[in-house]
């Protein structure tokens, strides 16, 4: 008779824990990650309404009461200098994520240029717009396929954007089971 053998049990897993980085390295991955979305919700905030901001009341008031602001409000802030703001903010925020894994480094450069397109739409067309919207508040003066289309593509642009850079990225130090 043939007796059956019985398979030795399998070996137990090998569990290989990942290195986490030091203080000083947490510290400074988090003060660049901090640095670059400051910079860029400053960036985003001129460029969307500085247009309308030049028109307002307010602006008006303020040019009465501080003559030595008058040249910035009446030709505002020139669009390189936002433009570099975006762009420094948008660098300091992809080195940030370099180590945190290839989807969500890939996430924040495609979410750095999601917002730096809707600030090119919002300086460079966009100013009307702002204007009715946040000035006069008035929708029913956004009118033809240019505004409409105009606003259309600075929300996609804004809400790609902040969506791709607020996606929270992987679980880390996940243990690897050989």
């Amino acid at each position: 008779a043939q007796t059956a053998a019985t398979p030795p049990p399998p070996p137990a897993p090998v569990v290989i824990e990942a290195a986490t980085p030091s203080f000083a390295g947490r510290t400074a991955h988090a003060g660049l990650s901090f640095l670059g979305k400051l910079l860029l919700l400053i960036g985003l905030v001129v460029a969307v309404g500085q247009g309308a901001f030049r028109q307002s009341p307010l602006a008006n008031d303020l040019c009465a009461e501080e003559p030595d602001v008058r040249p910035l409000i009446e030709h505002g802030i020139p669009p390189g200098a936002i433009l570099m703001t975006l762009v420094l903010g948008s660098l300091f925020l992809i080195v940030a994520r370099r180590k945190d894994g290839l989807r969500h480094f890939f996430r924040g450069c495609l979410g750095c240029a999601c917002t730096l397109w809707g600030a090119v739409v919002a300086i460079a067309w966009g100013t009307p717009v702002m204007q009715i919207l946040f000035a006069d508040q008035d929708l029913s003066r956004l009118q033809g396929p240019g505004m409409w289309g105009t606003l259309v593509m600075m929300a996609l642009s804004f809400g790609a954007g902040v969506l791709l850079l607020l996606w929270p990225k992987a679980e880390p130090n996940k243990p690897i089971v050989i």
